[in-house]
């Protein structure tokens, strides 16, 4: 048996990037990996004035990041070589919704609402409840783009607020 030594592993066909890198300590690195990967959940209420697309922001408890998310304005940055297809959640929860008004999710990628929206209708309003509202996007998107999600709903009659532990946002690239 032989050994061969090397920290990186090309195919003869690629330009130059490592498909394979071996780090000092054994891990295994892989061009290919998927990443970058960030998740927020909010930390603070935030009022949610009725029908005003408000974006999600102070996303900064438990959060992971790996690249490109601000957790404190609530944007993902696309970031250099990291263009692709990637997976998107989040998740709006607001207390004491009227009965019949409702909570909408959108998924904004540079600045522009990007379909289709997430919502939840209240058949009945309830003190001491809390409407939650979740989404999924997959979207393709180039190094430079942003995302955010933004949240709006019905109710005048206070206006709610977002709730922490029942607001995030999240997501990675899966290609």
């Amino acid at each position: 048996m032989s050994t061969i030594k090397t920290t990186n592993l090309t195919h003869p066909s690629n330009s130059g990037t490592a498909n394979i890198t071996l780090a000092s300590d054994g891990t295994v690195a892989l061009a290919s990996q998927l990443g970058p990967v960030f998740y927020g959940k909010q930390d603070t209420n935030v009022s949610l004035p009725e029908d005003t697309p408000t974006k999600l922001i102070n996303l900064g408890d438990d959060a992971i990041n790996t690249s490109g998310w601000d957790e404190s304005t609530g944007t993902f940055t696309v970031p250099s070589g990291k263009g692709g297809i990637y997976f998107f959640t989040a998740g709006v929860g607001i207390d004491d919704l009227d009965a019949n008004k409702h909570v909408e999710l959108y998924l904004y990628v540079n600045g522009s609402q990007v379909g289709p929206r997430a919502f939840t209708k209240a058949d009945q309003g309830t003190d001491n409840y809390i409407h939650g509202c979740n989404g999924t996007w997959i979207r393709s998107l180039s190094a430079g783009d942003t995302v955010a999600v933004y949240a709006t709903q019905t109710d005048d009659d206070p206006s709610p607020v977002t709730l922490p532990n029942a607001t995030w946002f999240g997501g990675f690239r899966i290609a």
